[in-house]
Order: structure tokens, then C-alpha cells, then sequence
């Protein structure tokens, strides 16, 4: 073989070499930018993907490009060593006729089966290479000594042996290099094997590295998260904690107040009543002053009279006698059981729902109850009512603002504390509606619905029953005895007693 097919083998051989190398860098390559990606993404706290995903997905990528490379590395040696084989069978094929050549091993999967069989070939190529020197130089030998020996004049025999030993050491030197050449190359392939090892160990060292970084980072994480969790909840509970407190001392402090409100309210109620009673007295007392000195001057004129007929008729015995003194004129005598309205009274009040506008489909009722100086809203069974002008309380304001307050969507109502500024006491009932009010028929009130308090229940024998409505006139005195339930109590039971016409309104 000529020195120009050596030196492309050996340039195809450290081509295919350098190949392998640099496909090995490109994995190294990619290797290093994989794990600096997996590292941004690991720092990269936007990410949200799971650390157990990303290394799956990092090591198949990893198997896949090592799975490619060693691929592209077997194609690689393959076609190279095709190509060498080709050359040198086209090339050997009339130097070497007389020498068999070995059979050559397939191809096989391992990269480094594959630079074997290279190798073997290697070596099998160049013995059947020397062996085909040895015959060409042979050859050449004979053909020269028969062209010697065919001159008539030719070179000695010991010029002969010099010019065969000169190509023998032609050849030896030529043999010497090849097989130097063939080792340093066996060298080179062995030293490159090792460094692409070395750089895979330390890659998968690097690997290694930052999977266990990645594991400490996850359990740290882990740990933060369960802690923000922990210190959450302590949170909460204690914000829910405190919320309860302070509910249970708001409803306390509500209770305290109403408390102090009713026994304000009672307080007050109780000085007005004795007010009015005063006032009622002091009036009383005026009236009788005024009767009796009205009683003395009619007394006075009537003995004047008597004394001027007396001497008109002097000379005439006459027997005289006393007037009479007048009686005070007394008014109809109340309803049997009956007493005086008080100078406050609690109504209790049960509507009958209405069957126009609304009501046809809402069977509720909004009541309020007005009198001359305006309209009461109820503030329950236990707190007096309140009154408010009458066109407050059915105005635009009224009806879209409290509307009923406390007898809001209620058929049954009571109005505690009605004043009794005059008798008889004029009430209407009136159900709220939006646009038209429903008024019922008014009352006029002389005297209570005879009352009293029996076990705890309010009974009353003098009730007021119209045709849409029921009520029930009880003084504010015994309505405090029976208090908020036994009020409540008797607008369940539907104030029943029997019909009073004479209690009934003249309206």
C-alpha cells in the first residue's frame, strides 16, 4: 500500500475520531445547558411545576440525547470503517490475490466493541498489507536477479544481496513505522475513551450534585409551607377566638343597656303617672272649689230671694224652709267590670289581612295605630311606642324606610304606653300598603276591656271586635304586671273573649 492510501486511512480514522470527540462535547454541552435550564427553573419560583416531574422529564431528555449520541458515534465508526474497507480492498485486490484476508467481525451495538473491531481490522489490514509488500518486494527481487542474470554484463552477487538487503531494510523500516503509527493510534483512541469517560463521570457527578440540591431545596420548601400553614391557622383560630370575645361582651353590654333603658323607660313612665295623677288631683281639687263656691253664691242668692219675698210678705206669718243644696250632676254609669282609661294604656292588635292590591297574594299586615295627635310605631311587647306625626310615618319616608318597625310583615301588634290625653280616646288602625293605606274602622274608647291577670294570662271580657280587626285596651299598669310574654302570649291566642258592642266605636 502507498503512503498516500496510509495517510488517508489514518486521516479517516482520526476524522472518525475527532467526530466521535465532538459529538461527545456537544452531549457535554448539552448536558451543562440542561443543568443550568434545570437550575433557572429551580430558582424560578414563578415555575409552580413539581421538583419529582422535573427531574423525570430532565433524565429522560438525558437518555434520549446520550441514546442519540452513541447512535450518531456507531453510524459514524460504521461508515467510516465501510469506507476504509472499501479503499483497501480496491486497493489490495491485485497486490494481494495470493493472501486470504481474515473475515472481518460485524458491527455490534457497543461503541467500544466498534472501535475493537476497528482496531482488529486495523491490524489484520496492515499484516495483509505487509504480507503483500513482502510479496510485491519479493517479486520485484526475482524479476530484477532474472534481469541481471539475463545481462550479459550485470552486477555481482554480492551487489545483489546488497540491493536485496537494502529493500529488505526498506521494508523493515517501512513495517516499523506502519506499526509505530498503528500504536500511537491505538494510544490516541484509548487516551480520547478515557477523557469522554472522565467528562460522563463528571457530568453525572454534576447530575447527581444538583439532584440533591433540588431534594434539599423541596424539603425546605415543604417545611416553609407546612410552617406558613401552622402560623395560619394559629391565626385564624386566634382572630376567631377574638371575634367571639368581643361578640359576648357586645351582647352583654346590649343587655346592660337594655336593661337601664327599660328601667329608665319605667322610671319615666312611673314619674308621668304620678305627674298626671298630680295634675289629675290639683284639677279635681279645682273643680270641686269651683262647684263648691258656685254651690255657696247660688246658696247666697237664693236667701237673698228669700229674705226679699220675706218682707214682701211682712205681716203674714209664713213658716219657711231650707232649700235643698243641689246634688253634682253624675254621668252614664261605665259597663259592668270596666274601669276609666289610665292616663297610658297598652293596645294589643290582631288585623285581619286585606284582599286588595298586595294583600291578595301577601296575606301579612304592617300595622300602625293613629290617634288625633298623630301615629304610634310599636317597639315591641316590652318597650313603649312611639309617636310620630301622621305624615312621617305614612309618607314617602315611612313607607319605604321603618314602615311598621317592630309590627313589620305582622298580623298581630302591641303599642305600649298610649297616652290618654282626652276621653274618649279616638284610634284608627291603618295596614301600610305602597301607594293607598288600608284604614280601618276608627274606635272611640271611654273605658279599658276589663282586664286581669289570672296564672300569669291575660284575659280581658271587654275586648273590641270589628269586622277586620280585634283589640284588646289594657291598662299600662297591669300590661307591666303580665309583662312581654304573657303579651305576646294573648296576641297568640287571638285576643278570644266575648263581643262587646258597647265597646265597639260609634264610627
Amino acid at each position: 500500500m502507498s503512503f498516500g492510501g496510509r495517510s488517508w486511512r489514518a486521516a479517516s480514522l482520526a476524522g472518525a475520531l475527532a467526530c466521535g470527540l465532538s459529538l461527545a462535547g456537544a452531549v457535554a454541552r448539552a448536558e451543562d445547558q440542561a443543568h443550568e435550564i434545570a437550575e433557572k427553573f429551580a430558582s424560578d419560583s414563578a415555575a409552580k411545576r413539581s421538583h419529582e416531574e422535573f427531574v423525570k422529564t430532565e433524565e429522560a431528555r438525558k437518555k434520549e440525547a446520550e441514546r442519540q449520541a452513541q447512535e450518531a458515534l456507531r453510524e459514524a465508526a460504521r461508515k467510516r470503517a465501510e469506507a476504509l474497507l472499501k479503499a483497501d480492498r480496491e486497493k489490495l485486490k491485485g497486490a494481494a490475490k495470493a493472501v486470504q484476508p481474515q473475515p472481518r467481525p460485524q458491527p455490534v451495538a457497543d461503541p467500544r466493541s466498534d472501535e475493537d473491531d476497528i482496531l482488529a481490522r486495523a491490524r489484520a489490514e496492515d499484516e495483509a498489507r505487509k504480507a503483500a509488500e513482502r510479496a510485491r518486494a519479493e517479486e520485484e527481487g526475482r524479476r530484477r536477479i532474472e534481469a541481471i542474470l539475463a545481462e550479459p554484463e550485470g552486477p555481482t552477487p554480492a551487489e545483489i544481496a546488497a540491493q536485496a538487503a537494502e529493500l529488505r531494510a526498506r521494508e523493515i523500516a517501512l513495517a516499523r513505522r506502519a506499526w509505530l503509527a498503528s500504536r500511537q493510534r491505538i494510544a490516541d483512541a484509548a487516551r480520547q475513551d478515557a477523557e469522554a469517560k472522565a467528562v460522563a463521570e463528571a457530568a453525572e457527578a454534576r447530575s447527581r450534585e444538583i439532584a440533591q440540591a433540588r431534594r434539599t431545596w423541596s424539603v425546605a420548601q415543604a417545611r416553609i409551607r407546612e410552617v406558613a400553614r401552622r402560623e395560619a391557622e394559629d391565626a385564624k383560630a386566634r382572630a376567631i377566638a377574638a371575634a367571639q370575645t368581643r361578640a359576648g361582651e357586645i351582647a352583654q353590654a346590649r343587655r346592660t343597656w337594655r336593661q337601664a333603658h327599660t328601667r329608665m323607660v319605667e322610671a319615666a313612665n312611673k314619674a308621668a303617672e304620678a305627674k298626671a295623677i298630680a295634675e289629675a288631683s290639683e284639677a279635681r281639687a279645682r273643680e270641686i272649689a269651683r262647684a263648691r263656691q258656685a254651690w255657696a253664691d247660688a246658696r247666697k242668692r237664693l236667701e237673698q230671694e228669700a229674705e226679699a219675698k220675706a218682707r214682701v210678705l211682712a205681716g203674714r206669718p209664713q213658716a219657711t224652709a231650707s232649700l235643698p243644696m243641689p246634688a253634682p250632676e253624675r254621668g252614664e254609669p261605665l259597663a259592668s267590670g270596666a274601669r276609666a282609661l289610665e292616663m297610658r294604656v297598652a293596645v294589643l292588635l290582631i288585623m285581619a289581612p286585606g284582599n286588595k292590591g298586595i294583600r291578595r297574594h301577601n296575606k301579612t299586615a304592617d300595622p300602625v295605630l293613629c290617634v288625633n295627635d298623630g301615629c304610634y310605631l310599636s317597639s315591641g311587647p316590652d318597650l313603649p311606642a312611639r309617636l310620630l306625626p301622621a305624615r312621617r310615618v305614612l309618607g314617602f319616608a315611612g313607607v319605604f324606610g321603618e314602615r311598621a318597625a317592630a309590627c313589620r310583615n305582622h298580623l298581630g301588634c302591641v303599642f305600649r304606653g298610649i297616652a290618654v290625653s282626652e276621653v274618649p280616646l279616638i284610634v284608627q288602625p291603618i295596614d301600610m300598603r305602597v301607594v293607598k293605606h288600608d284604614r280601618r274602622r276608627m274606635q272611640a274608647i271611654e273605658a279599658d276591656s276589663a282586664c286581669s291577670a289570672e296564672g300569669g294570662r291575660l284575659v280581658c271580657t271587654r275586648g273590641i271586635y270589628a269586622e277586620d280587626y280585634a283589640m284588646w285596651v289594657v291598662p299600662e299598669s297591669l300590661a307591666r304586671a303580665v309583662g312581654p310574654e304573657g303579651l305576646e302570649r294573648a296576641l297568640a291566642q287571638g285576643l278570644s273573649g266575648p263581643r262587646s258592642a258597647g265597646l265597639e266605636g260609634r264610627f
